[in-house]
């Protein structure tokens, strides 16, 4: 039988983080009765959905939803997510939340995680011209990672390539999908890591959320780099997010918030 629903087909920015932001703006689409299809690398993260979802931009002929935040880049009183769904036409307020077959992933108990852990990334550096974006200082970074590990296990994912805090309780980099990305973060007592897709992620599976940004980005000459504020990246008010500078900062929230020494 034909889909006589209208289609909108949706496109976003291309990273892991980018792709989290559009699932509510699938979903909407989906429950106002349109026929969806996403374009994204991540097709898993849209397994909940009865929608379309295509790895290769080129293989859709008419994309009509157009919603990559850097568009709105410049306007700085907005949050990144706030920006998505300003450009797909969505004129309700919308939650940045995901669901996900929690049955697809055994990573914990293959893992041996048992107790109550804290779950970071490995820093990372991104030199993609004219992008360019450092890494977090590693000894402002692993100073707090060691202050949480008095109370709560570390695990660390990413690509092998990242540095690891050192040490860290359970090394996971390069041995996780996106299904063991999305349950160690829906497990974990909060999310502590370098600005990147584990803040969306935790955002979107409701955790407490720490993200650090190198203090580089603000005299960056680069306003693309320097648009990248705690105020853009941020969407809801259980995310924490200042420089690699400002140990004060992690201080007070991490110590109100938990039990950290």
């Amino acid at each position: 039988m034909h889909d006589h629903r209208e289609s909108r087909i949706i496109r976003g920015a291309s990273g892991l983080g980018d792709s989290i932001y559009l699932y509510p703006v699938a979903k909407y689409f989906l429950d106002h009765n349109y026929k969806v299809s996403v374009a994204s690398k991540y097709p898993e993260l849209f397994d909940t959905l009865d929608i379309t979802v295509r790895k290769n931009y080129k293989d859709f002929d008419k994309i009509n939803v157009k919603c990559n935040y850097c568009r709105r880049k410049k306007d700085l009183n907005t949050s990144q997510f706030e920006d998505t769904v300003i450009l797909a036409e969505i004129r309700e307020k919308i939650k940045l939340e995901i669901d996900f077959d929690r049955s697809k992933s055994n990573i914990i108990a293959s893992s041996g995680i048992t107790q109550p852990y804290v779950i970071t990334s490995g820093l990372y550096s991104v030199d993609i011209p004219p992008y360019v974006k450092p890494a977090c200082n590693y000894t402002f970074f692993n100073s707090f990672i060691q202050k949480i590990r008095h109370n709560y296990k570390v695990v660390v994912i990413g690509d092998v390539s990242n540095v690891a805090p050192d040490p860290v309780d359970y090394d996971l980099r390069g041995k996780t999908n996106i299904y063991d990305l999305l349950s160690l973060v829906d497990q974990s007592s909060f999310v502590f890591s370098q600005c990147g897709f584990l803040l969306p992620m935790g955002e979107a599976l409701n955790k407490v959320v720490f993200s650090v940004l190198p203090h580089e980005i603000r005299t960056s000459s680069n306003w693309f780099v320097k648009s990248i504020t705690p105020k853009k990246v941020c969407t809801k008010e259980t995310s924490y997010c200042s420089y690699d500078d400002a140990p004060e900062f992690y201080d007070k929230y991490l110590s109100r918030l938990f039990d950290i020494r």
